[in-house]
């Protein structure tokens, strides 16, 4: 071996302990920006789950003031379908519609026709959790038996007696839920997406019109149905590589 070798072969043995040293400074610099990164996409998740229950909570406290009336508790429904009108103009934008059934989910007022009207009975599945706890639900993506347009359903039980007489029921259209994830204001080239306990996508903020009551990403549905935070590598419903944060919310599921 030449002396120039021998000097090349010193040199490299020389180099290579900061060699290393540099690569386990890159590693560190990833693992820590992976860590932040983590960090911050689980506490958005969890700021976006808390945003939604405040929504939620914000329907039912409303109806359950509506619940209140001296009309529907002497069952002068004629005059409270004028209440319910009235409460669902001033609602605005946030609900799509308001009804009232009995205890066996039928119809009685359905603010989409004229009091009096025949209607619908709704499937004893959407009042079952009602009846059980006599707590107020929220549904999954639910299509309306008269419109059939997709709504989150908050429903409320009238209690009379001890026992649940009416379920006074507010629709809230997945436009709504969207506004509320864009309020949120994340940072470029993220996606928000709520699903349902069906893994059913209620709102998203990119594709809505393409993706909106479809089934939600294999893996994410999967993880979701394991724990109630958590972060993956997965991909998108576009089949892009993303990281993921999930939180699911206690009120809704």
């Amino acid at each position: 071996m030449k002396i120039r070798s021998y000097l090349v072969l010193l040199v490299a043995i020389a180099l290579l302990p900061s060699i290393i040293f540099s690569i386990f400074l890159v590693t560190s610099q990833q693992k820590q920006e992976f860590s932040v990164l983590e960090r911050g996409m689980r506490d958005t998740a969890r700021a976006l789950t808390a945003a939604l229950d405040r929504e939620f909570i914000a329907s039912i406290q409303s109806l359950k003031v509506l619940a209140t009336s001296d009309s529907l508790d002497k069952g002068r429904l004629a005059e409270f379908y004028g209440e319910m009108k009235r409460s669902l103009a001033a609602y605005g934008t946030a609900w799509r519609n308001i009804t009232l059934s009995d205890r066996t989910g039928q119809q009685l007022i359905n603010l989409r026709l004229p009091f009096g009207s025949p209607l619908p009975r709704l499937d004893p599945k959407l009042i079952e959790q009602n009846l059980q706890t006599r707590e107020p639900a929220i549904s999954d993506l639910f299509h309306g038996p008269l419109t059939t347009a997709p709504s989150i359903v908050v429903s409320v039980p009238v209690l009379k007696d001890g026992q649940v007489k009416y379920l006074l029921r507010a629709g809230l259209p997945p436009d709504r839920l969207l506004d509320l994830l864009s309020q949120q204001k994340l940072p470029p080239g993220w996606i928000a997406t709520i699903i349902d306990r069906n893994k059913i996508i209620v709102a998203r903020t990119q594709g809505i019109e393409q993706f909106l009551g479809t089934p939600a990403n294999p893996r994410l549905a999967a993880e979701t149905s394991k724990a109630e935070e958590g972060w993956f590598e997965g991909v998108t419903k576009e089949n892009v590589a993303v990281h993921t944060a999930f939180s699911r919310s206690r009120l809704s599921g």
